[in-house]
């Protein structure tokens, strides 16, 4: 029983030893900060379903920026985002409209899908047209923004050096096809396009056709994260985390196998980048970023990863400014 004890012991400590940071290298540059949706207008979570108008659920508004335009990318680069996640989605006529909503009735003054409109229909139109902070009473981007629905090649033309994430809102195969057809015509935006994110069966298109573009869904990140909580103590990153990102809630961090430097350094051997997002507590309606002064506080100073933010106009400025990570 003695010699078991003593086993059992040495391979808690192994494990212990193999995961721990304390003697780990630890990375000199400081975290890079993605900016979601570039400065946006923050809404209320209480209540939030995904049928939920998020235009009409605004707090008062603090700037004049709305999320998915040229001017909210413009105003993350200089409040210190190093990458833009930006909402993508095909058009009638073959292109894609930088938007996020389904359908364009909670933002626009129209309706329907995006999909049923071409690009130059919904340059028409003024997606700060819905948004409203006291029930209706006024609309103060009104009126503000008409034609700002912005094409995904004007977004990277507009910002050649910058690095975006492309959320793909869409789960058609077709639809992944086409954005990476029209990556295929712009081959500079491979290394400028840090991952695309979509729903499972467009995730699984894009890994089959060109496995070497960082992709990731709901499922594969579920997958991956129940591979690694199983493999990930001996140091073993499982296939399933290879080439995608490795997105986890702050309050989550420490059940990860060999946070902080560690976890960051065995990931980015595979081409796998970590994200860090705010806190999640089951119930919520969704994952918001490290929004406040308290939860950056809370991370590590020095650290090789990324963290997700909706406030970069409030985290931006306590980050130094550096270039993303590849």
């Amino acid at each position: 029983m003695q010699r078991l004890i003593i086993v059992i012991g040495v391979l808690i400590f192994s494990v212990w030893l193999n995961n721990n940071s304390l003697l780990a290298t630890k990375p000199q540059n400081a975290p890079q900060l993605i900016a979601h949706r570039g400065v946006h207008q923050n809404f209320f979570n209480e209540g939030l379903t995904n049928e939920s108008c998020t235009a009409e659920m605004i707090y008062p508004p603090e700037h004049d920026f709305i999320e998915n335009t040229v001017p909210s990318i413009q105003a993350a680069i200089d409040a210190g985002a190093a990458v833009n996640e930006i909402d993508v989605q095909r058009t009638k006529d073959g292109h894609f409209a930088v938007f996020h909503d389904h359908t364009l009735d909670c933002r626009t003054e129209a309706s329907g899908y995006i999909r049923n409109y071409t690009l130059a229909e919904l340059k028409q139109l003024d997606p700060g047209y819905g948004y409203t902070s006291d029930s209706g009473r006024t609309y103060p981007f009104r009126g503000k923004y008409i034609g700002a629905i912005p094409s995904l090649r004007e977004i990277m033309d507009q910002f050649p050096e910058h690095t975006f994430i492309l959320n793909l809102k869409s789960n058609k195969p077709e639809d992944a096809i086409a954005l990476l057809s029209t990556m295929s015509e712009n081959p500079k935006w491979d290394e400028r396009i840090m991952a695309i994110i979509s729903g499972r069966r467009a995730v699984e298109q894009i890994r089959t056709q060109q496995s070497e573009i960082r992709s990731a869904s709901r499922h594969t990140g579920q997958q991956c994260l129940k591979h690694f909580m199983l493999t990930g103590w001996s140091g073993f990153i499982p296939d399933t985390c290879h080439n995608t990102v490795f997105a986890v809630p702050m309050n989550y961090r420490h059940l990860t196998w060999g946070w902080p430097y560690r976890l960051t350094a065995r990931l980015k051997s595979v081409n796998t980048p970590v994200i860090v997002l705010g806190p999640f507590e089951r119930g919520d309606p969704g994952t918001t970023g490290v929004n406040h002064y308290k939860e950056f506080e809370a991370l590590p100073q020095h650290l090789d990863a990324y963290i997700m933010t909706d406030r970069i106009d409030l985290i931006g400025p306590l980050i130094p400014q550096q270039s993303g990570i590849h």
